[in-house]
């Protein structure tokens, strides 16, 4: 027997999933640690600890270990309780039944390769935000919050061996790319139109919790407009399958470039391509070709609509 709830407004199925998502991100931790007890023969304090020491490769298992589970439970599962909550299926209400065409996959995956310099040049122009200075505690905080966070991203990219990389492919890249395209453009991004009776402005608002979401402020703008690109791809072509391919393609060529880096096969500088003054005419043309192939997107979705 189904589970039958219909809130009375558009707003309180937003509250209801935001209710749902803290549920699960709170299940999330506790099964994290229950879990991780036995898995790694380690104590409740350790456990607590393991941030503390990052050249320790027992805590990186951990801490990748609690992210795979919290990925799982805040990602994916919410949208599946939801929208059963919902009465209502899923493929259909997250626009999972159409898959992309190979010339539509094709420009998603040229659109996110021909985007690295200008993505590379927004992440360094906002890396130099500088707040207030009444502000200058909050600024210290973020500051020191987003190191932490490098630091813990590194730690996590930094792997030897084919297997290590084929896993942190899932962890970076799939899990991310999945669960968080259900989250955001295919549960979210649906309500709030609903609520705000404006796509364009559902969009936005989705690819602002998007970016909100990963506590990361000095990557806040790129990521942002990253959130935007992913809903109006899920908007034109009608298939959640287009974003979950850009988000993943984006986010493998980052898994990919850090190994690769590690290896000594290629330089670090891909991360600053673009971001350079030796290398702005890059982001600049950039920028022009990814416009170009957002039109070609957009075309499509005209054509396809007038048949």
């Amino acid at each position: 027997m189904r589970f039958l709830f219909s809130p009375s407004s558009p707003f309180a199925r937003i509250m209801l999933t935001i209710f749902v998502c803290i549920c699960c991100i709170l299940v999330a931790l506790f099964l994290s640690f229950l879990l991780a007890l036995p898995l790694f023969k380690v104590s409740f304090i350790e456990l607590t600890q393991v941030s503390r020491n990052l050249s320790d490769p027992n805590n990186i298992a951990i801490l990748k270990f609690f992210q795979f589970v919290q990925s799982i439970c805040l990602f994916i599962l919410p949208p599946f309780i939801v929208v059963w909550m919902l009465n209502e299926k899923i493929l259909d209400f997250c626009s999972l039944r159409k898959l992309p065409n190979f010339q539509k996959a094709a420009l998603v995956l040229l659109l996110i390769i021909t985007a690295l310099p200008f993505i590379n040049l927004l992440a360094e122009l906002n890396s130099r935000l500088i707040l207030p200075h009444f502000m200058s505690g909050i600024e210290a905080w973020m500051k020191q919050s987003e190191a932490s966070a490098a630091k813990i991203t590194e730690a996590f990219l930094n792997v030897s061996g084919k297997r290590n990389l084929l896993y942190n492919i899932v962890l970076m890249a799939l899990i991310p790319a999945i669960g968080e395209e259900l989250l955001f453009r295919g549960l979210l991004l649906r309500q709030f139109n609903i609520w705000l009776k404006n796509m364009h402005w559902a969009i936005i608002a989705t690819a602002i919790l998007f970016s909100a979401l990963h506590m990361q402020f000095y990557g806040f703008i790129p990521r942002m407009l990253l959130g935007i690109l992913f809903g109006y791809l899920v908007w034109w072509s009608g298939s959640l399958w287009t974003s979950m391919l850009a988000h993943f393609i984006n986010n493998l060529m980052a898994v990919i470039f850090y190994y690769l880096y590690s290896k000594q096969l290629i330089g670090k500088s891909v991360d600053t391509f673009g971001a350079t003054s030796a290398t702005y005419i890059w982001a600049a043309l950039s920028a022009v070709v990814v416009t170009g192939i957002i039109y070609l997107i957009y075309k499509q979705r005209i054509s396809l609509s007038k048949e």
